[in-house]
């Protein structure tokens, strides 16, 4: 039998007989969850967040990528100008879905890397949004380069979505933009 040994404006606590904390409700989703369900938290009621682990997870998902380009940005010379909206905008632009492989697990992949030192920095104009697997193949490397170790229907996406979209952005023609990253790379190489 449960004791509701908590009740505030958006906090519920339930214990068993022996003052156990059994579950709670979710300040965020408002439903009854295990207590297991709930982050820990030094100052929280019972050691613990009063939001679950995936409304916590969620909220703080794109203010933490945010908060995270900002620094590496920072730590290599370069502009953070990113928003939460900017960053939302990139992804529906794209419709949800990789460019690429019409994926839809999905990361913000910077096409200059922040890791250069040199280029856009943390930008609507460098972001775009590609399958986890493909950013993680990526990396750091010049796209241009990268691209060509690819399957030929990803190439032909990435030749004839993705860089006109971004050349785009950039008020450049693709040519331009494929110059512009390659003389992005070549700074980067030198300045090792």
């Amino acid at each position: 039998m449960a004791i509701i040994t908590k009740k505030t404006y958006k906090t519920i606590i339930f214990t068993d007989e022996h003052g156990t904390l059994i579950s709670r409700l979710c300040t965020d989703c408002g439903r009854l969850k295990g207590y297991e369900s709930f982050s820990k938290m030094r100052n929280g009621f019972g050691g613990k967040r009063p939001n679950c682990s995936s409304c916590y997870r969620k909220k703080n998902t794109k203010t933490s990528v945010i908060r995270k380009n900002r620094y590496r940005a920072k730590q290599n010379g370069l502009p953070s100008t990113m928003t939460l909206k900017q960053l939302t905008n990139a992804k529906e632009e794209q419709g949800n879905e990789c460019l690429l492989s019409h994926s839809r697990n999905l990361v913000a992949e910077h096409l200059i890397p922040l890791s250069w030192g040199t280029g856009l920095g943390d930008d609507y104009r460098n972001i775009v949004y590609m399958d986890k697997g493909l950013n993680s193949s990526k990396g750091n490397k010049n796209m241009f380069i990268w691209i060509k170790s690819q399957p030929h229907y990803i190439q032909r996406r990435f030749y004839n979505k993705l860089i006109p979209m971004v050349a785009e952005r950039n008020g450049m023609t693709a040519k331009e933009y494929e110059e512009y990253v390659n003389k992005c790379y070549e700074d980067y190489i030198n300045k090792k």
